[in-house]
């Protein structure tokens, strides 16, 4: 299992009732949940530290810049930056964006290392009837938690 795809279930997961369902498989779920936990926890606290740690030398007072030109531009005032500063700045941000999206695409690429345990076809049906899920978001825990 992909990071990423631990990611989405733990966010789907985290949000379903066990109303029903006999004590083993909330048990199941509720140590599957346990698994998942630090993997989407180590995702957000990585990806938030990325976004510091590569953003360049006097990014901010860019994009502050940026913002009050676009908020000139917007209100119908007289443009804050030139032609060239723009083109200069969108590249600036353009490559930022890149490092931080190839930076997050790598992190969710890297296998989870984890096994999770499986809910048989009556306890899955229960927690099925218990929740009301998106076809989408079905799809993932059934992918991952159905035998």
């Amino acid at each position: 299992m992909k990071k990423k795809e631990a990611i989405e279930l733990y966010k789907v997961l985290n949000g379903c009732k066990l109303t029903g369902m006999v004590s083993s498989s909330k048990m199941t779920v509720l140590n599957n949940l346990r698994k998942l936990r630090p993997i989407s926890e180590t995702y957000e606290a990585d990806v938030k530290d990325a976004i510091e740690r590569i953003k360049p030398e006097g990014f901010d007072d860019l994009m502050k810049k940026v913002r009050e030109h676009n908020d000139a531009v917007n209100s119908g005032n007289k443009p804050t930056m030139s032609g060239e500063e723009l083109k200069e700045a969108s590249s600036v941000i353009g490559e930022y964006n890149k490092e931080v999206n190839d930076f997050v695409e790598k992190i969710l690429d890297e296998d989870a290392g984890i096994v999770l345990e499986k809910l048989n076809g009556v306890n899955f049906e229960k927690f099925m009837e218990a929740n009301d899920i998106e076809a989408g978001q079905l799809e993932i825990i059934y992918t991952h938690l159905s035998n």
